[in-house]
């Protein structure tokens, strides 16, 4: 993205003052950085700009570069407004609950509050805290926190989403890309003594046992965006390689219906004996499957794990 017409002088040497001493987007930059230098550039602002570049040494080419990269800057600026304050003010009883140590997030401050520090010492011993920032993106922020006390300790991770308000969400809710994100980051900055959040949604869904493996079908519908949906419910979405996990039961009381023959399966499709409407768009998809199966009188089986891993033909 590029700014349109022109900027002023005063914009241009305040970007190129963030570029060359606030670093905003480059490489080192954090929202440390960004709220350390924040209230110098306001001050620098307010006071005439003292002791930036003058106008005759911003010459063509900064002024241009300024201009290219102000949309940049206001954009990172008004995202990376997020603070990560740390308080010491921990549990200093004999015994708390994880409750006691959870972050807190507060979106009239846009603000993550997190404990950290040690209680008062006694003969047993001293209760603490300890939270780690492992991640922070301007989407997501991982935070481990161990804590203990005389009758033991734990330790637990949370994740703030940061998508207009902040919210606390679970492992669960995170896609891979960023799973492996937080994982990657735990490696180098999480306690030595840290237990990983989970793992992978792929390593959850094909780590376990497949029992009796075999290749069978689907005909799929394929919608606007292109996307491969269920023939009987749009809104189920299929992804190639993403494993489908639903129990199997007889009487269609659950688990994903595929087809052994695929030659069978078009002419069910092509006769309407599959589905009552045809989809404007269709496809025809090769799964593997396995777990517990129910077969029925019309050839189909319904599958416990369902697999999609290619598109054989569109129809």
């Amino acid at each position: 993205m590029r700014a349109s017409g022109r900027v002023s002088y005063e914009t241009a040497v305040i970007i190129l003052y963030k570029r060359l001493h606030v670093g905003i987007g480059g490489p080192g930059y954090s929202r440390a950085d960004h709220h350390h230098h924040q209230p110098r550039s306001r001050l620098l602002v307010n006071t005439g700009i003292h002791g930036l570049p003058g106008r005759d040494r911003l010459d063509r080419r900064i002024r241009q570069s300024a201009e290219q990269e102000a949309v940049f800057i206001k954009e990172k600026e008004m995202t990376m407004t997020i603070e990560i304050l740390v308080s010491n003010a921990v549990p200093d009883g004999t015994y708390f609950r994880t409750a006691d140590a959870e972050p807190e997030i507060d979106n009239e401050t846009q603000s993550i509050t997190v404990l950290d520090g040690r209680g008062t010492r006694r003969s047993w011993g001293t209760p603490g805290v300890t939270s780690t920032i492992i991640l922070d993106t301007l989407d997501v922020v991982a935070i481990h926190v161990g804590f203990h006390h005389k009758h033991g300790g734990g330790q637990f991770w949370r994740f703030v989403s940061i998508n207009g308000a902040l919210e606390f969400v679970p492992w669960k809710s995170l896609d891979d890309d960023m799973r492996q994100a937080i994982l990657d980051a735990a490696a180098t900055r999480a306690p030595s003594w840290a237990r990983l959040p989970g793992k992978l949604r792929k390593n959850y869904l094909t780590g376990r046992p497949k029992s009796n493996l075999f290749t069978a079908y689907k005909i799929c519908g394929i919608d606007d965006a292109g996307q491969l949906t269920s023939l009987y419910d749009p809104e189920i979405v299929y992804e190639l390689y993403r494993v489908n996990v639903q129990a199997a039961r007889p009487g269609h009381g659950g688990g994903w219906y595929v087809h052994p023959h695929q030659d069978r399966l078009k002419q069910l499709y092509e006769s309407g004996d599959l589905v009552d409407r045809r989809a404007e768009r269709a496809a025809l998809v090769q799964c593997e499957c396995w777990g517990n199966t129910v077969e029925y009188s019309s050839g189909k089986i319904g599958v416990t794990y369902c697999k999609p891993i290619s598109i054989i033909e569109e129809f």
